[in-house]
């Protein structure tokens, strides 16, 4: 069975500053009739999200914890996410910032963890939520439902200015590539945005424009897969061949050459779906 992708829009327009979308996710058969399950290698993507069920069904994060709604934190790495038969999962893909901007939730605690929803909300509340979900048969209802959910939740006053939103916004349209410079304000000390990443986004300024660099290789990799290791390099904007081999395992565990050998039909789907 081949994983499958799709993109939903937010339907509560208040929410457009703090969501981005989301994705349906779920496991078809194929045209040969192939019963093996595609294993979901999940690339970090630079954003926290929560996953919730469809229906009355209960989705498989890892070996030992199986829920039905729980909150995926930053990852540095990629993760392996168990094929879910007979399951469709949806991941609410928060901005960057959106998660702590909306429910007030600190990200630097919640990196690569995956927490059930008891954990992140009050736990009366989470089961309603959950039986809520049980209830509905379709993606478009079920995110309606959380929708609803989480504006309720909402914090009323932002801690911090909406100028370190634009930074962390700009260091992903440059694709993490700016100068060290840019993180440079004269309104605020280095300290400050140091803290704002950690606590708003779970990284450093640095690691998160490492991690969109990332992204931005990947892309290129999955769209244009004749790309020549060099051309690669050189788009990255790395100092040599070295720099580029280790920030790439530092991501993947893997080498550029294996990973390009190796199958990740799930993680380009991710990424070319992003």
């Amino acid at each position: 069975m081949k994983a499958y992708i799709i993109k939903h829009p937010v339907q509560n327009l208040y929410l457009k500053d703090f969501i981005d979308g989301y994705y349906e996710i779920g496991w078809k058969a194929n045209d040969n009739s192939d019963n093996t399950l595609d294993t979901g290698l999940m690339p970090p993507m630079g954003f926290p999200v929560i996953f919730f069920s469809v229906g009355n069904k209960i989705f498989n994060h890892s070996k030992h914890q199986s829920v039905q709604i729980g909150l995926q934190g930053q990852q540095t790495r990629h993760f392996v996410v168990p094929p879910q038969k007979n399951t469709q999962v949806v991941g609410v893909n928060f901005t960057p910032f959106g998660l702590y901007n909306l429910l007030g939730i600190a990200q630097d605690k919640f990196v690569n963890t995956f927490s059930p929803s008891s954990s992140i909300f009050n736990k009366n509340e989470s089961i309603e939520l959950t039986r809520l979900l049980e209830s509905v048969y379709t993606v478009e209802d079920g995110i309606a439902i959380l929708e609803s959910f989480l504006w309720n939740q909402r914090v009323k006053k932002r801690k911090y200015p909406i100028l370190f939103d634009d930074i962390a916004n700009r260091i992903i349209d440059d694709k993490g590539l700016l100068d060290s410079e840019y993180f440079k304000t004269k309104y605020c000390s280095d300290r400050y945005i140091q803290y704002y990443f950690k606590n708003n986004i779970g990284f450093s300024p640095k690691f998160f424009s490492n991690l969109q660099r990332h992204k931005y290789i990947l892309k290129l990799m999955f769209s244009c897969p004749g790309i020549k290791t060099s051309e690669l390099v050189s788009e990255g904007n790395y100092y040599d061949l070295s720099h580029f081999n280790r920030d790439f395992k530092l991501f993947t565990n893997s080498s550029p050459t294996k990973y390009r050998k190796s199958y990740n039909h799930f993680a380009e789907k991710l990424i070319l779906t992003d």
